[in-house]
């Protein structure tokens, strides 16, 4: 415990120091609707009835763009749109098109391991769909979105196309459609352009200024409202990782493109003055995650591989369940919006450990202002030799400079300081940090949060599971027997300090469960039940483990908490712009069958309370 219980309140800061704002202002382009529609009919002819495809493919082919991620497979199969059937990738270089849509009822149209040798024959794909003849596998009848897509692909001037009810086969072996669903993203990187079929709800609808006609008279406002596009959760990252797209919209086609994108990021309900920047190329993670997460998925066991691609792009293969292994301690502030979300199963050989987000369905959010002091020790089993024995590694942190001259970066290294010299988040205190040491003293030793986050853990080496020798002290923390129980996917080790806390909670019309926590009769934290059984709520008492120190306004905890009228002004500041540190927790349950935890909520609780009036101890535990 510190002997100075009062020195966290000079810690707070006056948010209205504005000269080192700790995040970029995001692009955001007001857009009339009169813009709007001069847009979509920038590539129409006079008549505003027929797409000028000569000018559009002026425009493409002026639009260079590097690809971020790795080529596509030689595994991949294309549409060869002028032979009008399945192919491989061809072996000399070529460009290829792809084509984002919303499949709807029309499942049957498919590309399977019975139909497959059929369609690779020349002239297969020639047929439109009849919708009155059965279909079965020597139906190969096109829908329209699909024959569309073919005859816009030949009027840019391209052979190939990419669609993936085609050009993989649906019922084969499932390591080659995870290989698919892994490499989806680089698919549509590499694309020359993709093809979004905004309107319609299934692969029958077509697109306008092709088989549909272009209505110049129609409201931009319709557009985004109605579109069961913009609601599909695999639609998401196929627009987001294209390098150029071309949406056929009723009113006519937008043509977007890195630093001239002009369309909606994925919002629920967009306005016309809300259309901004479909940011290809420039995709922040958390933002990605709540974008995602509002769209819709026939299938729940979809969600981690319908953002794989966005992982993928951001951190290579450095991510497990659609969570970054590097930064891993940022990511793990979500929480589902409203406390309104459910549990998704872990069924059918498709894991999703209730630390990551991926777990819950509903929309997920993250902190807007995250700067913090990371509180656990984590540690993932990296390998296991023949003979059983586990090699652990450690996450690495992605935080940048410290920063000085701002109030914010000088309250956040003297609590880094307190926090150190307290053994808060220190494996082994020594006295290179001491209690008097100086803002500028701590920054001059500690340029970057990583610098620090690596001291206090006792890191020495960037690979530890390379060299046992020189591994983080805190493995030492975990036992053989934790070891070898976080050997099962989806397991993972945690080192943190945990307590048990009063609880009593507030259900809501739509069974959401807010938590008001407390010390004695003091309210001093609130939270949100995730997925916690009834006979918990009746003990009255929760245990959690500590996040995270942090930062937050008044404003802030009332906007997150308030939906389910959990907000307390006896834990936050009266004054709404006034700062004060708290610690983000995590709400556990242990499995009695093999004592292994799960995460069942969230919360933040005042730093004084955790730190200095709660009962606490250290633990290793196994969190799945």
């Amino acid at each position: 415990m510190s002997d100075s219980s009062d020195e966290w309140k000079d810690w707070t800061t006056d948010s209205s120091d504005s000269e080192d704002e700790w995040f970029d202002a995001k692009p955001f382009i007001e857009l009339s609707l009169s813009a709007y529609e001069r847009k979509a009919r920038e590539y129409l002819e006079r008549d505003l009835s027929t797409i000028n495809w000569e000018r559009l493919k002026s425009k493409l082919n002026n639009a260079t763009f590097v690809p971020k991620l790795h080529p596509v497979p030689r595994w991949l199969r294309l549409i060869d749109v002028v032979q009008r059937k399945i192919v491989r990738v061809p072996r000399q270089p070529f460009d290829y098109v792809c084509l984002s849509y919303t499949w709807g009822k029309v499942k049957e149209f498919q590309a399977r391991v019975d139909n497959i040798t059929r369609l690779q024959e020349d002239g297969a794909l020639d047929s439109p769909e009849n919708p009155e003849e059965p279909m079965g596998p020597n139906n190969l009848g096109v829908p329209a979105t699909i024959q569309d897509a073919m005859t816009a692909c030949q009027s840019l001037g391209q052979r190939y196309l990419w669609v993936d009810r085609l050009c993989i086969v649906q019922d084969g072996p499932k390591e080659d459609i995870q290989a698919h669903f892994d490499g989806i993203g680089r698919i549509y990187n590499h694309a020359l352009v993709t093809l979004i079929a905004y309107e319609g709800n299934d692969a029958r609808y077509g697109l306008h200024g092709i088989s549909r006609p272009i209505d110049p008279k129609a409201s931009g406002n319709d557009s985004w409202t109605r579109s069961a596009w913009l609601k599909r959760g695999w639609t998401y990252q196929e627009a987001v990782l294209s390098r150029n797209v071309v949406f056929f919209l009723r009113e006519g086609v937008i043509f977007e493109h890195e630093g001239e994108a002009f369309l909606s990021r994925g919002l629920q309900e967009p306005r016309i003055s809300q259309h901004t920047t479909m940011f290809h190329g420039a995709v922040q993670y958390c933002e990605a995650v709540e974008n995602y997460t509002e769209r819709m998925l026939s299938y729940r066991h979809d969600i981690v591989n319908a953002f794989s691609g966005i992982c993928n792009h951001l951190f290579d293969k450095n991510h497990l369940f659609g969570m970054p292994r590097n930064d891993f301690d940022s990511a793990m502030h979500w929480w589902v919006k409203d406390g309104q979300g459910r549990r998704r199963p872990s069924t059918n050989g498709h894991i999703f450990p209730t630390w990551c987000w991926a777990s819950m369905e509903g929309q997920i959010l993250f902190p807007r202002d995250l700067r913090n002091l990371v509180i656990p020790f984590w540690a993932f089993v990296d390998k296991i030799d023949s003979k059983g024995k586990v090699s652990l590694d450690y996450p690495r942190p992605n935080f940048g400079m410290f920063g000085q001259g701002s109030k914010k970066n000088d309250a956040l290294m003297r609590m880094a300081i307190h926090a150190y010299v307290n053994g808060y988040i220190s494996v082994s205190p020594t006295e290179n940090i001491s209690r008097d040491m100086t803002t500028t003293e701590f920054g001059n030793k500690f340029p970057s949060y990583a610098d620090f986050w690596k001291y206090s853990r006792g890191i020495r080496s960037n690979n530890p599971s390379q060299n046992p020798d020189v591994e983080p002290l805190y493995f030492r923390e975990f036992s053989e027997q934790q070891k070898s129980l976080a050997k099962s996917p989806g397991r993972i080790l945690v080192h943190s300090w945990i307590s048990r806390l009063d609880v009593t909670h507030k259900v809501d019309r739509h069974g959401s469960i807010g938590l008001h926590i407390f010390h004695g009769r003091d309210c001093i934290g609130a939270g949100f039940a995730e997925a916690i059984s009834g006979p918990s709520l009746r003990r009255g008492s929760l245990t959690f483990f500590a996040l995270s120190a942090c930062l937050c306004e008044a404003w802030e905890l009332k906007q997150v908490f308030s939906p389910l009228e959990i907000f307390n002004s006896q834990f936050s500041d009266p004054d709404p712009r006034r700062q004060c540190f708290y610690v983000a927790i995590i709400a556990i349950e242990e499995s009695e069958e093999d004592g292994v935890f799960h995460r069942i909520g969230t919360g933040l609780i005042r730093f004084d309370a955790w730190f200095e009036k709660l009962e606490r101890e250290r633990r290793s535990f196994v969190l799945e």
